[in-house]
């Protein structure tokens, strides 16, 4: 039988332990040593997810991920009020990405007599600098359900 190495460790008088070694040594490996393997961050930031200005003016897919009634309000200059719906458009074609779209309208979004709902897959041609932009429900060019089993489906 070899020996075994343990440390005494006493946390107040009368109260002790006795702790092997190689247990210790594997805890504190396990504390303090895992931290050093963290990635650290990167000195210079890296580009984010950039929204493609190329496919402004061009066909999209998009499927609407949200619809706020009565949440847009625009002041006039004789101090009236108007009020309008927001619809929220997620691009999916032909690039997904990260920022939603948002248009307004006057009373509950529709493309002709059918209302837009949640889910729907729409086609229309992005508008130029839409990110910046106050976007009415009007100026979404083209603005069209996807037919179900089309390509263009999402």
């Amino acid at each position: 039988m070899t020996p075994r190495a343990d440390l005494l460790l006493e946390l107040m008088p009368g109260m002790s332990f006795r702790i092997g070694i190689p247990s210790l040594l594997a805890a504190f490996l396990m504390a303090f040593g895992a931290c050093a393997h963290v990635p650290s961050q990167p000195s210079t930031p890296t580009p984010s997810a950039e929204i493609p200005g190329s496919y402004e003016g061009q066909l999209v897919v998009a499927q609407v991920e949200r619809l706020e009634l009565n949440v847009h309000e625009e002041s006039l200059s004789d101090g009236s009020v108007i009020v309008s719906s927001v619809a929220a458009f997620a691009v999916v074609s032909p690039e997904r990405f990260d920022t939603l779209l948002f248009a307004h309208v006057k009373g509950h979004p529709h493309i002709g007599d059918r209302p837009i709902l949640l889910g729907d897959a729409v086609t229309f041609v992005l508008p130029r600098n839409w990110r910046n932009r106050d976007l009415s429900l009007d100026e979404l060019e083209g603005l069209a359900f996807v037919n179900k089993g089309s390509s263009q489906e999402p």
